[in-house]
């Protein structure tokens, strides 16, 4: 790979969580290049999902946890921050393996990120919106229905809905939990081109047990194996 092209945009060093009494990741070190796919492949239970949970710092609503190690994001050591660890989440944004639109219309959806951040200015706001809406194929499909119910959408169209809710707020880093496991093989395939042309220009961390689809799409591979993660494959340019 040319390291000049590519720059280490999150940096794991010797990462160890442990859940009540379950020692989930052992000694996790993995290097993520910025406008890169990341993948994570593994059996169930492997401890994938939870280093997406600890990489968007959703594990802090959890109890009885144990962490130890860093996770450096553009040099700052993420598992330090306490009050402001909410911002990381808007750069750092983690995509559910079942899309979960909000029981809200469309264009609620869409402009409910922006506005518990604070950006109110209603240009803005439709600027943004129709851009992360067009960057996942979606907008034409529904600039005539902005007002209607989310929940109307096609499973596809839902997961589209969510990918575009994470755009808009333009993070550093996308997580996806196995994002196309609740869709059809059409719907499957259509993502997995959506999530490559996404990659050109974003950097995308993915959870998958479907190793042709991983390789498929992805440019660094890891493998989550007896709570260790090493990388088994990268794509040189």
């Amino acid at each position: 790979m040319n390291s000049e092209k590519y720059e280490i945009i999150l940096d794991v060093k010797h990462l160890n969580f442990h859940y009540e009494k379950n020692h989930v990741l052992d000694d996790v070190n993995m290097q993520i290049y910025k406008n890169r796919i990341t993948a994570i492949y593994g059996i169930s239970g492997s401890g994938k999902t939870t280093l997406l949970n600890i990489l968007s710092l959703l594990f802090r609503e959890l109890s009885s946890y144990k962490i130890s190690g860093e996770v450096l994001f553009r040099d700052q050591n993420i598992l330090d921050l306490d009050k402001d660890f909410w911002k990381i989440r808007r750069k750092i944004i983690y995509i559910a393996q079942t899309p979960n639109p909000l029981h809200k219309s469309i264009w609620k959806n869409m402009t409910f990120p922006l506005k518990i951040h604070g950006i109110k200015d209603p240009a803005i706001i439709e600027e943004k919106v129709i851009a992360a809406l067009k960057d996942v194929n979606l907008y034409e499909e529904v600039k005539d229905r902005l007002n209607t119910s989310a929940l109307d959408l096609s499973g596809g169209q839902k997961q589209k809905l969510c990918l575009a809710r994470a755009l808009v707020l333009c993070p550093d880093i996308l997580l996806m939990d196995e994002p196309t496991s609740s869709l059809d093989s059409i719907n499957k395939e259509v993502l997995e081109d959506l999530i490559i042309k996404l990659g050109k220009k974003n950097t995308i961390i993915f959870v998958s047990h479907d190793m042709k689809q991983i390789r498929k799409i992805a440019d660094d591979i890891y493998l989550c194996d007896d709570k260790k993660y090493r990388l088994i494959e990268r794509v040189v340019d």
